[in-house]
């Protein structure tokens, strides 16, 4: 079928009018969504809600609307909205159930923003992974471990495994133990210890070193030597008590071998 001169004309109109409405419609609704996005972040924020979550539900309600919004163009062109519609949903369940693993991530990252079991700069053991909280993302967390290594945990992994927070609390123990040898003076040693450990630095107010008997054997007493820091401090308390240990024991000729506890990590056992 043959179109006349007149009817292209008709039809070049139409669809130049259809073309630049839907072009106003996507820049206007584009600038809407911005501002709209932009008052709904600053209510969160002035609210109290921490900026993780601020992030997910603002990206959440701008995707959803400028999925509307592109529904909304596709009318203009006379373009079926329902039916595709419906072809975006199955196309959303095919990708979902190839993607399940990002899903799950990306919704265990939303749970860990209002759960808040740690946050950034917190030192914890997680997924395995032991260090400081460097960021938590959409789909995975990034921690720096001691040795300086960024390490990518799935969000998935850490809703679901056990989450030690060594920042969550005022105070940790630093667990040491001291042997000494068969004929030492125990109590002597006690004394000793419980006195010079005072000097080391950053300990925990009103926390004051505790020395004691854990154990009696043939070949030496083993004493339990206890001092609270927080963990910006843990590591430096524990070498300086190591020296403290080693020094005190040998001038007074305890002949001591100061040893870590079965823990090296230093990870918080017993009660505070």
């Amino acid at each position: 079928m043959a179109f006349s001169s007149v009817q292209i004309q008709e039809l070049l109109f139409l669809y130049l009018g259809k073309i630049a409405s839907a072009t106003a419609l996507w820049l206007a609704g584009g600038w809407g969504i911005k501002l709209l996005l932009g008052i709904c972040r600053r209510s969160l924020i002035k609210g109290g809600m921490q900026h993780g979550l601020v992030s997910y539900i603002t990206s959440v309600i701008g995707t959803t609307l400028r999925v509307f919004l592109l529904l909304s163009i596709l009318g203009i062109f006379g373009i079926q909205t329902t039916s595709f519609a419906a072809l975006i949903a199955g196309a959303g369940l095919a990708v979902g159930a190839a993607a399940s693993g990002l899903l799950s991530n990306f919704a265990a990252g939303a749970f860990l923003q209002g759960l808040r079991p740690f946050k950034v700069g917190d030192y914890v053991i997680a997924g395995n992974v032991e260090g400081t909280v460097e960021e938590v993302g959409m789909l995975v967390t990034t921690i720096v471990t001691p040795d300086h290594v960024h390490t990518l945990v799935p969000n998935g992994k850490l809703l679901t495994d056990t989450v030690k927070n060594f920042s969550s609390n005022d105070y940790r123990r630093v667990e040491l133990e001291a042997n000494l040898e068969e004929g030492d003076d125990v109590v002597k040693a006690i004394e000793l210890l419980q006195s010079s450990l005072q000097t080391v630095p950053n300990q925990t107010a009103n926390k004051p070193p505790i020395v004691d008997l854990i154990e009696f054997k043939k070949k030496g007493p083993r004493l339990a030597v206890w001092l609270y820091a927080h963990t910006e401090h843990y590591w430096q308390v524990y070498f300086d008590a190591n020296r403290v240990i080693s020094n005190v024991l040998l001038r007074h000729n305890l002949k001591p071998t100061a040893i870590p506890s079965d823990d090296p990590s230093g990870v918080v056992s017993g009660t505070y």
